[in-house]
């Protein structure tokens, strides 16, 4: 089947990030065939549609998806940059297969810049963004209060919550980057992590010490928060 005509895909750019916020409403360009292409296959890897340590023959997924081979290859490059594709030397491309050593290195990189968007994200978020910050933060603990939480979605609202301070943080290369780290995170959740989280109630006081942070402008406490979200997903996976 043919990519071109594939679905729109993410759009990764908020008004916010690109300071855009007082600029009349604009439809989104249409995405160039290598996004396409990028799209296809990370929502794949992603969805669990092509597994783990699958092989990524250039010339069979070109032909997979009615491109052509550079296409492909230009692609899977992209994709190896965001840590969802390995390149095996002498040997095809292929998904990531995610160990606890790989995603440990994957969280501490992903928590560096988390950090820092913790930091500036409470430090320039304006009211209205505060309030749109308590109503996500609601959200999220409204997913952790089901009986049965997913740990991916829950994962997931936690890392949503991040990054909209990362978007609050006035500074668009800070809030690109964090925002790329989320596909690996996500890869690494899915194959690694158990499907029910075990301690559901102690990551809803852990949201809650959140939420006020951010309200009352208290940057330190939010740092700190981050980092034990970090340290009590990564201590979860080793005990896998």
């Amino acid at each position: 089947m043919s990519i071109g005509r594939w679905g729109s895909g993410d759009i990764f750019f908020s008004e916010r990030l690109l300071d855009l916020a007082n600029a009349p409403p604009t439809a989104p360009a249409p995405l160039t065939l290598k996004a396409q292409v990028i799209e296809r296959l990370r929502t794949d890897i992603l969805e669990g549609t092509r597994a783990p340590g699958e092989a990524l023959p250039v010339t069979k997924v070109a032909a997979q998806l009615g491109v052509s081979a550079p296409l492909v290859r230009e692609a899977i490059a992209e994709l190896a940059r965001l840590h969802l594709i390995e390149d095996r030397t002498g040997r095809a491309y292929a998904v990531r297969t995610p160990t606890t050593p790989w995603f440990a290195a994957i969280a501490a990189e992903a928590a560096g810049l988390s950090v820092l968007a913790t930091d500036l994200g409470i430090a320039h978020a304006s009211t209205e963004q505060v309030a749109e910050f308590r109503s996500r933060a609601q959200l999220a603990l409204d997913t952790w209060s089901e009986s049965t939480v997913d740990r991916l979605a829950g994962a997931e609202s936690i890392w949503d919550l991040i990054d909209l301070l990362a978007q609050y943080s006035r500074n668009h290369h800070l809030a690109t980057l964090h925002h790329s780290k989320r596909d690996a995170l996500v890869h690494g959740l899915r194959n690694l992590a158990h499907t029910r989280n075990r301690y559901p109630h102690t990551v809803q006081i852990t949201l809650q010490g959140f939420m006020e942070a951010v309200e009352s402008g208290d940057r330190l406490e939010g740092i700190d928060i981050v980092r034990d979200l970090y340290a009590y997903l990564v201590d979860n996976i080793n005990r896998n």
